[in-house]
């Protein structure tokens, strides 16, 4: 995933002039990722030229993964509860089950702070929904209502492990 949505993000910088850097530097931190990314976003469409150019000599298969990032789901999400290897993220859509792809997200968001608001991007990525490696928490005290409605829509919504787009 990282090779594949960095190149892309290269890409977007390189076209958008995201960084304004008078020479190539490759984005070295989160804070350029995320100017590079939400960049991305508003010019969505980028992600079919890149797929076009192919700048980067992806396999077919590669490409077919990026195509995915062109649909992601925006937060913010609450996170509600960990299982295994699985965070399972909520939004006004539902329910989202979650891997990390190096890490557990709770070892990012530890799970005593339960549950959490937080703003990333979901993406399909193979058989799994992932984030796309920024999360930003917000470490607001909810009130014990909104505890309650949170987690009577979470168990009374769908839970999606995968992400369609039609």
């Amino acid at each position: 995933f990282f090779k594949l949505y960095s190149g892309l993000l290269e890409y977007v910088n390189q076209k958008g002039h995201v960084l304004n850097k008078a020479y190539y530097k490759p984005i070295s931190n989160n804070y350029e990722r995320s100017l590079v990314r939400d960049y991305m976003l508003q010019h969505i469409n980028i992600i079919d030229d890149f797929v076009k150019e192919n700048p980067f000599s992806f396999t077919k298969k590669e490409l077919s993964m990026i195509k995915q990032f062109k649909y992601p789901v925006t937060g913010p999400f609450v996170i509600m509860e960990y299982d295994g290897a699985y965070a399972y993220f909520m939004n006004q859509y539902g329910s989202f089950a979650v891997k990390g792809l190096f890490d557990p997200i709770h070892k990012l968001v530890p799970a005593s702070t339960l549950p959490t608001a937080v703003t990333c991007l979901l993406f399909q990525y193979n058989d799994y929904i992932i984030y796309d490696g920024l999360i930003a928490s917000h470490p607001t005290k909810l009130k014990k209502k909104e505890i309650n409605d949170f987690i009577n829509i979470y168990f009374n919504s769908n839970i999606y492990t995968r992400i369609t787009h039609d």
